[in-house]
């Protein structure tokens, strides 16, 4: 009687401790929240963005803006709209014939008229190594862990269109209008940081999903696009090696040196 009275208080303790963990990280998100509203309120909303996209960039995604800026996308996606080296289906084998590629370009051949220019004398250091990362993400040949857990983690993401929203490896997200920041942010910045901050919101957000957010500002009627709930299309393993993967890609952001 003694050890079903111990165990039964126990698990009282535990609801209890967990319902006050959830109450204090509804109070730090609205502090945060709170925090946000008060910094708009002085910048206004165009400069809020600009700090925020500051804050969220990385050279994975620029090099993606890159794609598009310097032509690529014209001779590189293929008929379904998808990325593609050559109209033959051939890849590269390595990044550094992606950056031979990008530096030195590739002339015309009767298999191929159209010739590739150099991006060398184009583009600063910076911009072709951006742009040099965001191919060899999207051939496959940087990002992908060889943990084999975490290699789990990168295929539950992509069984659930989690880079659709969020950008070829976090990189950062699509357009979410009437949203303050007017984007889904990625997993490589300063917004996913702040998730990280609190203990087990990332699970919460994960199982639960996020409810449309407004926030009393002039201008900004909410977000079109909400965080889905997948709390029940995951099992609690599946949950655990993407919140692991996660938060190692955060922590290790895809490099030219990785």
């Amino acid at each position: 009687m003694a050890r079903s009275q111990r165990k039964s208080g126990s698990r009282g303790s535990s609801r209890s401790g967990g319902k006050r963990a959830r109450r204090w990280n509804a109070s730090r998100i609205g502090m945060v929240l709170a925090g946000v509203v008060a910094v708009v309120a002085v910048l206004g909303v165009p400069t809020y963005r600009w700090s925020w996209a500051r804050e969220e960039a990385n050279p994975l995604a620029r090099g993606m803006e890159l794609l598009g800026e310097q032509g690529c996308v014209a001779c590189h996606t293929g008929i379904s709209g998808s990325w593609r080296w050559r109209a033959d289906g051939a890849a590269p084998v390595s990044v550094e014939m992606i950056r031979d590629a990008v530096l030195n370009g590739r002339p015309a051949s009767p298999e191929f008229p159209g010739a590739m220019p150099p991006m060398g004398g184009r583009l600063d250091v910076g911009e072709w190594r951006a742009l040099v990362l965001a191919v060899g993400v999207l051939e496959g040949l940087v990002g992908v862990p060889e943990d084999p857990e975490l290699a789990s983690g990168y295929d539950v993401a992509v069984q659930m269109g989690c880079f659709g929203c969020h950008g070829r490896l976090g990189a950062g997200g699509v357009p979410n209008p009437g949203s303050l920041e007017g984007r889904i942010p990625g997993w490589l910045g300063g917004s996913f940081r702040k998730v990280l901050t609190v203990d087990g919101r990332l699970r919460e957000v994960i199982l639960e999903g996020s409810r449309q957010r407004r926030v009393p500002v002039p201008g900004v009627p909410g977000s079109l696009l909400s965080m889905p709930a997948y709390g029940e299309r995951l099992d609690s393993v599946e949950v655990e090696i993407l919140v692991r993967y996660l938060r190692w890609l955060h922590e290790n952001p895809p490099s030219l040196e990785t």
